[in-house]
């Protein structure tokens, strides 16, 4: 489950240009009990007063319905960025 602040926007993009794939996105309560689901095509703004119980959700989880998604990159706001590999250092 991903963690979400549910007064902000996501967007969730793809190094992919497939425009047509689905994403299902299922919302949860701060208890992590399952509030419903919502789709959108991939590279397209997801949550903006896309689901009645959104202001009550504090997790969700994403599901596809392709298998290898390449590259998802989730963030907030309404704009995708380029696509960064993530970098971690260890110490």
């Amino acid at each position: 489950m991903i963690q979400i602040d549910n007064t902000k926007n996501y967007v969730l993009s793809t190094s992919s240009n497939n425009s047509s794939a689905f994403m299902y996105i299922m919302y949860y309560d701060a208890n992590k009990t399952y509030l419903g689901y919502t789709s959108a095509t991939l590279n397209s703004t997801i949550m903006a007063n896309s689901y009645s119980n959104y202001s009550r959700a504090k997790y969700i989880n994403l599901r596809f319905d392709i298998l290898n998604v390449p590259e998802p990159m989730l963030e907030q706001g309404n704009v995708k960025s380029t696509y960064e590999e993530y970098n971690r250092e260890i110490y």
